[in-house]
């Protein structure tokens, strides 16, 4: 498991100076519909490691957390999946399989674009890449409620290896109906997997 080399950073604005006090959020009128979460700023997660290699997991055919951040965490499935190659088989990179991959059958930039149907918490999102050759990569992951307008909200760049899961745990949840995961840089032609996305909440 690669979490044990990786380090979740933030922003390159918050390490330059230490953050202003906050005021107070002003008490919410019950009445009011929820607000929705809007990103609360690129979080990088970066690592010059390698991955320790592992048994490959695909022979289970399972996505799952391993070691949840905190208890109660339950993947969340996508309704539906989009991609700038090879659309038609996008929704298998978010079936809950291991065994099964969608493939850009391109290079970098590609876009994988997961749609739950409506605004959903995510606390955490799990990467299982299909890769030849391994190495680094970087992926941005970005949030939008209509599919239209996306906000990047995490960076990611790391060494990844083949059918080797990488979790995304967030600073703080995100609430969005549509998540983007863009690959911009890779060795190998785009390809996952599986991209799953986690609540570890009630909410």
């Amino acid at each position: 498991m690669v979490r044990s080399a990786l380090c979740l950073l933030l922003s390159l604005s918050a390490c330059a100076s230490a953050p202003a006090p906050l005021a107070p959020d002003p008490p919410r009128d019950p009445l009011d519909p929820e607000p929705t979460l809007l990103p609360a700023g690129p979080l990088v997660m970066a690592t010059a490691a390698p991955p320790e290699p592992v048994a490959d997991p695909a022979a289970d055919c399972t996505i799952r957390l391993d070691r949840p951040p905190r208890s109660g965490c339950n993947e969340i499935f996508a309704l539906g999946a989009s991609a700038s190659g090879a659309s038609a088989e996008a929704g298998k990179a978010a079936d809950g399989s291991r065994c099964t991959v969608w493939n850009a059958g391109a290079s970098a930039p590609q876009q994988l674009t997961l749609d739950m149907g409506t605004p959903t918490r995510i606390d955490v999102i799990a990467l299982v890449p299909e890769m030849t050759p391994d190495g680094a990569v970087a992926h941005e992951v970005a949030f939008s409620d209509d599919g239209k307008t996306f906000q990047v909200g995490h960076r990611i760049e790391a060494p990844m290896r083949s059918g080797q899961q990488v979790e995304l745990v967030l600073p703080r949840p995100e609430k969005a109906r549509f998540v983007r995961v863009t690959t911009t840089r890779s060795p190998s032609f785009v390809a996952w997997r599986e991209v799953g996305l986690f609540r570890c909440g009630t909410e």
